[in-house]
């Protein structure tokens, strides 16, 4: 789970499947109306549904980490075992996203996370 350094009302997920099946991927979800994720404390009677703003298809492994850009609004960052990927996001409520770049990992490298370079905001 990653809240958008840029947009609150953004969180973005990965899954992995239960079943042992190929049904890799993530999602970009928006909370409801005013809400942000730092919000706590809002009464279970009050609270409303959130919306899958995208999703992150096309992973191909096992899902390890998720980044948004901090430095570059509606970017995100995917890991998955043999794959980065890189993700853009349009603005407004009926945006997509979409794989702008995608980069291979070699044998045996799969890792756990992943992180942008603070001095590099295109790097990841």
């Amino acid at each position: 789970l990653q809240p958008c350094p840029s947009d609150g009302r953004l969180l973005a997920t990965i899954y992995n499947p239960s079943t042992g099946g190929a049904d890799y991927g993530g999602a970009v979800w928006r909370l409801p109306g005013g809400a942000s994720a730092t919000d706590a404390g809002t009464p279970a009677a009050d609270r409303q549904a959130l919306e899958n703003a995208a999703s992150l298809t096309g992973l191909t492994g096992k899902a390890q980490c998720v980044r948004w850009n901090e430095r570059s609004p509606g970017v995100l960052a995917t890991v998955d075992e043999a794959h980065v990927k890189l993700w853009s996001m349009g603005a407004g409520a009926g945006s997509k996203v979409e794989c702008t770049a995608s980069g291979v990992l070699g044998e045996g490298k799969a890792p756990a996370a992943g992180a942008w370079d603070p001095n590099d905001p295109e790097a990841f």
